[in-house]
């Protein structure tokens, strides 16, 4: 991962990003062609294609309790811009 300004970017093929947070639900704001592995808990939950600037739903959960989000990023360039809770 590279810290730029804006965003944190995958500087390698393959890159993982682990996450404990406490909400029902998780987005993300990212760029650039990516395919995103989603685990929570540990728990293998979908695959996410980005492609285009926008934000991303991670998980839409029906309670509010503490977890561990896991992303297993694959594209090169990969931009992660922010995570925003609900």
């Amino acid at each position: 991962w590279t810290n730029r300004t804006e965003y944190m970017e995958l500087a390698s093929d393959e890159g993982i990003v682990v996450l404990n947070y406490t909400a029902k639900n998780v987005n993300i704001v990212a760029s650039n062609a990516a395919e995103i592995k989603v685990e929570l808990n540990d728990i293998p939950m979908q695959t996410i294609s980005v492609s285009d600037e926008k934000l991303y739903a991670v998980v839409n959960d029906s309670d509010y309790a503490s977890k561990k989000l896991t992303l297993n990023v694959t594209g090169k360039g990969f931009r992660l811009y922010t995570f925003t809770f609900g």
